[in-house]
């Protein structure tokens, strides 16, 4: 969404992907459809985000809705979205 572009310039981490970035340069691209693959097997199978946090070194997620796993502790969480990060 939208908003996450200036959440993450507030809090000065890095987005895991934006979709509507599309990077120069073949590595680039191939790193920017990879995490985009990465996004689409999380949708289809929640179980496979902490498996996948840890690969790529990722410590906050962030999601529009409550996530429920057990690996997982929500540190903030508002009307708009969640923040997680691994237990």
């Amino acid at each position: 969404p939208p908003e996450y572009m200036s959440f993450s310039r507030r809090t000065q981490r890095e987005n895991f992907v934006v979709f509507k970035f599309v990077p120069a340069g073949t590595a680039k691209l191939a790193e920017w459809y990879e995490r985009n693959q990465v996004l689409e097997i999380i949708a289809k199978d929640a179980s496979q985000l902490v498996p996948l946090m840890r690969q790529y070194g990722i410590d906050y997620v962030i999601a529009p809705h409550a996530i429920e796993d057990a690996d997982l502790a929500n540190v903030f969480q508002n009307e708009k979205y969640w923040v997680y990060r691994e237990r």
